[in-house]
């Protein structure tokens, strides 16, 4: 497998760049800039390197600004390393030349080796697509997606696909099942001329059908013995192969019987001997090193039990937790100071609160106040709705006013509009008037049609009356030549001919006759009149005005009694909302004095403030809860300061440690904390013993585990060798050697039987083990039976012969010969035509099935794959990708089991849905050859979460092959923290 990754690019001169260099450091490269800026002209410089360009195309890339074209592009190949190609237009035409790290240099057939045969077109299918190609999925067929399949997976897949038009073209010009110019059907119409023509000179030979019966039996005799004849001569060819094998046959037969001294199941692990001397090899070091671990064990017991002799952890143990409460001992005493002087700040700044609120409450009555949770909500809601009830107010009287004004209205625009109607005597008059109008025009067009169709029947009578008078003389005619015939023949059929044509020539004209009378009569009989009133057009416009404004008069009539209901419907509404109105109104004012009743302060503030003064009353009784806490924390405090001091007297007494009336509290907790040091070190040193114990005890168990692993090596090839001790493992080595030396031989003999005989023959010829005197004896019988064969046959030939030329004397006729010959010329010709058709159509069959068998190969891979891709860049919103079928486009499933088809999808999604297709594709379809991905501007209508997805999958993509992106959008760049970004700008 080729895997190649570009380091570096130098361009001499290519389009618009001229001595610049590009670095391909990561396998995620991003090239960025603008439009024109000259992406497409690297990404063509690239292929140039690699693939070479013909002079045209190459004069196209010649710099305006340098007489260079060209440049250098270094690639690090896996198996052989870094290695630099240059192409330059004016040396060596354009080819390439490759120098690797050696110094050595390659020419370009050693290039189009590294890259494994592919080319340009190959590259580009495989490894390159763009934003162009995204298009072709949304038409995409089963057959579509087999092409695109072959054609990414096949070198040389173009050729493949105008082989396959230019066979199915061939086959056409060929043949056709129902056309008259392949060459096929124009040589099957000559053959059976010539057939038709061949017969007719035959009919007259009654003998020749016997002679040609008698031919075709002594052709068939002759097949039969030719038959037996090939029969005696491939028998004869088996026994000389038999005779000449017969040495390998003693070879194999001598193999076999030495084999069956060695058991039938010898078993011996592959290259046993040097798997157990390599085990031994490691095992020794790993029992040494275990024994030094064993030793220093020991020592590290003796010194640990030595410390755990002088220790005294219980004393230890209280002494600690008594220095834990140090801290909190010596706090205790400027924690009271503190407390104090905070409960006069607070008793200070209730009272200032509760002046300032100038309510009439006393601070026992705020002591003894409670506010559910509920309150707060309660008085903010009655607020709110008070000032909702004046809004609604306001509403209901505006609301009022505009009912009453819009009905004024509209009774008078109905009133206004129900006196400019039209009558009803009016009415009729303009109908009536617009009726005779239309019915004359009608009757207008009517007489103008029969008119034109008057002359065209005279035209066409005229013609038949022609053809008619013509046909009764013909018919006069051909009855006077049949009673010419009748008299000099004499023969009465001629008279009924002639009576025929005389009744037929007479009918026909008398029914024709007949029917043009008919015709006329109705030509004639159409007759159109006039009625008697006739208006004017201005006349007509007037009606059909005054008709037009009655018709939209009575519309807004229709339209003003639906909005004057609207106004009813909406008045009786506006009734109802009223009296909802003041029902609310009432149960407010029942809420509020409910409010004054529970809290009686409530009096003497508007309710608009009530939310505020909560607030404010919430914080005075957090005042007056804090000021409480704060005197029960001062007598808490006082007690654990009494009980802290006691515990440390406590401990000296029990312990009999001697201490000083004099010594204070920090004296007695100095003495503790020296005693807490000792200890502390003494610890240490007891941790530190311990943590050397574990780390030699793991790495006895290590070292126990490593020879355990060689130990159970050793245990796993005695048991592949079914063997208990050293001794008879070497001497079964040595066993399955001979019998593997054997077995190799007798391979030998059999690959050389095979290649003379077929496995099921050389076999059978084992197992009845030939001998060369039998072998003779059946070569000299066939032979003898051969020569009799041929003897019979020269005899059938010659009586062939003879009848053979007595046809030809027979068909001495020089229109016979012609004939026959031509008849035989244009059946070989037909023969010719059929076997070339037969050619194209097996071969067409061939490549058909070749592009299913391929189809059927990768097409679930790459779908299986496009479905991974597809449901990555979509979030998991798509679950699960169908290729298309016959009838049916790419499908696309939910988690949820819905399927959408590719045309129901947005562009977006589309497009994901061809990236994920083409990835997966190249990917399954270029295991084979891993060079660097080539993609340009592929996500221009990805949104930025997907185009983050994306870029995901070209970083896990990118760790195995290199990916170049080229691109106009930022959103790729920053989409991606692991790619290396090459600013065109920048290169400018």
């Amino acid at each position: 497998m080729s895997r190649l990754r570009f380091i570096k690019a130098t361009i001499y001169g290519f389009g618009k760049w001229v001595d610049y260099s590009i670095d391909f450091t990561d396998e995620l490269a991003i090239i960025y800039g603008e439009n024109e800026s000259g992406k497409s002209t690297i990404q063509r410089f690239i292929l140039f390197m690699l693939f070479g360009l013909p002079p045209k195309q190459r004069a196209y890339y010649q710099p305006k600004q340098s007489g260079k074209m060209g440049g250098r592009l270094t690639v690090y190949d896996a198996e052989i390393g870094e290695f630099t190609i240059e192409r330059q237009d004016t040396v060596r035409s354009g080819a390439a030349i490759c120098y690797t790290e050696d110094g050595r240099e390659h020419n370009q057939a050693w290039l189009q080796e590294r890259l494994s045969g592919m080319n340009l077109q190959t590259y580009q299918s495989i490894f390159s697509f763009s934003a162009t190609d995204l298009s072709f999925i949304q038409e995409m067929k089963e057959e579509d997606l087999s092409d695109i399949l072959l054609s990414i997976g096949l070198t040389g897949s173009t050729t493949i696909h105008n082989l396959e038009k230019q066979l199915e073209s061939s086959m056409l010009d060929l043949f056709r099942p129902t056309g008259k110019k392949p060459e096929i059907n124009k040589q099957l119409n000559e053959l059976d001329e010539r057939l038709h023509s061949l017969r007719n000179f035959r009919e007259n030979e009654e003998t020749y059908r016997e002679k040609k019966t008698a031919i075709d039996q002594l052709k068939e005799q002759v097949e039969q013995l030719q038959f037996s004849l090939n029969e005696a001569k491939a028998a004869r060819y088996r026994v000389e192969k038999q005779l000449q094998a017969l040495p390998i046959f003693s070879e194999y037969q001598q193999y076999t019987s030495s084999l069956t001294s060695y058991p039938m199941e010898l078993e011996f692990p592959e290259e046993g001997i040097e798997r157990l001397e390599k085990v031994k090899e490691g095992l020794l070091p790993l029992q040494s090193q275990l024994s030094v671990l064993q030793e220093a064990e020991n020592q590290y017991k003796l010194k640990l039990q030595s410390i755990q002799d002088e220790r005294m952890e219980d004393v230890y143990k209280e002494a600690q937790e008594i220095l834990e409460e140090k801290e909190s001992g010596l706090d205790y005493y400027k924690e009271l100071k503190k407390i104090e002087s905070t409960l006069e700040k607070v008793e200070v700044q209730l009272e200032a609160e509760i002046n300032r609120l100038n309510i009439g409450i006393s601070r026992e009555e705020l002591s003894q106040l409670t506010f559910p949770f509920h309150v707060e909500k309660k008085w903010i809601e009655l607020k709110n709705n008070a000032n909702q009830m004046n809004a609604e107010k306001q509403q209901l009287r505006l609301e009022e006013n505009q009912l009453k004004q819009e009905r004024n209205y509209l009774l008078n625009q109905l009133q206004m509009l129900e006196d400019e109607k039209l009558s009803e005597e009016k009415l009729q008059k303009l109908n009536r008037t617009i009726n005779d109008y239309k019915e004359n025009d009608l009757l207008h067009r009517l007489q103008t049609d029969a008119l034109k169709k008057k002359q065209e029947w005279q035209r066409t009578k005229k013609t038949k009356m022609k053809s008619m008078n013509n046909l009764l003389l013909i018919c006069i005619g051909v009855a006077l030549l049949a009673v010419m015939l009748a008299v000099f023949t004499e023969r009465a059929l001629f008279m009924y001919v002639m009576l025929t044509f005389l009744l037929g020539g007479g009918l026909q004209w008398i029914f024709r006759k007949y029917t043009m009378k008919e015709m006329e009569r109705m030509m004639t009989g159409a007759n159109y009149s006039h009625t008697s009133n006739q208006h004017s057009e201005r006349e007509i416009e007037d009606a059909e005005h005054l008709l037009a404004a009655h018709h939209s008069n009575l519309r807004e009539i229709e339209l003003l009694e639906t909005k004057i209901k609207d106004n009813e419907i909406n008045r009786l509404k506006f009734l109802d909302a009223k009296h909802s109105f003041k029902d609310k109104e009432a149960r407010l004012h029942s809420l509020i004095e409910n409010e004054y009743e529970n809290y009686p302060f409530l009096n003497q503030v508007e309710i608009m403030y009530w939310p505020e003064l909560y607030h404010s009353l919430k914080h005075l009784l957090s005042l007056v809860k804090d000021y409480q806490q704060e005197l029960e924390n001062r007598s808490q405090i006082s007690d654990n300061l009494m009980k802290f001091e006691f515990s440390v007297n406590q401990f000296f007494a029990r312990n009999n440690w001697e201490i000083n009336a004099n010594h204070s509290l920090i004296d007695k907790l100095g003495i503790l904390e020296s005693f807490v040091v000792n200890e502390l070190e003494m610890a240490g040193k007891m941790n530190h013993y311990c943590d050397l114990l574990k780390d030699n005890d793991k790495q006895q168990q290590e070292l126990r585990q490593k020879i355990k692993t060689y130990e159970k090596e050793i245990g796993i090839l005695f048991e592949n060798a079914n063997v208990e001790t050293e001794d008879s493992f070497y001497k079964k080595a040595k066993q399955s050697k001979e019998k593997t030396e054997i077995n190799r031989l007798i391979e030998r003999t059999i690959n050389q039987l095979q290649m003379i005989f077929s496995k099921q023959e050389w076999e059978q010829y084992v197992e009845n083990n030939l001998d060369a005197p039998r072998l003779e004896a059946k070569y000299n019988e066939t032979k003898e039976k051969i020569v009799q064969i041929e003897k019979e046959i020269n005899i059938c030939r010659e009586e062939l012969a003879a009848i053979q030329a007595s046809i030809a004397l027979m068909e001495s006729s020089e229109s016979y010969s012609d004939s026959l010959y031509h008849f035989e010329m244009e059946k070989e010709q037909l023969n010719k035509l059929a076997k070339e058709w037969s050619i194209l159509k097996i071969a067409m069959e061939m490549l058909l099935e070749t592009k299913r068998e391929y189809r059927d190969k990768y097409l679930p891979k790459v779908i299986e794959k496009t479905s991974i891709f597809f449901q990555e860049l979509t979030g998991n919103t798509y679950c699960r990708v169908y290729a298309p079928n016959e009838d049916k486009p790419f499908q696309v499933e939910l988690e949820s089991g819905i399927r959408f088809s590719v045309d129901e999808l947005s562009q977006g999604t589309i497009d994901q849905l061809y990236v994920a297709l083409r990835l997966a594709t190249s990917l399954i379809l270029s295991e084979n050859h891993r060079l660097p991905f080539i993609i340009d501007d592929a996500f221009v209508h990805f949104d930025s979460v997907r185009t983050k997805r994306m870029m995901r999958i070209m970083e896990s993509i990118a760790t195995d092959q290199q990916v170049i992106i080229f691109t106009c959008k930022k959103e790729v760049v920053d989409a991606s923290q692991a790619s290396e970004m090459i600013p065109l700008s920048n290169i400018m």
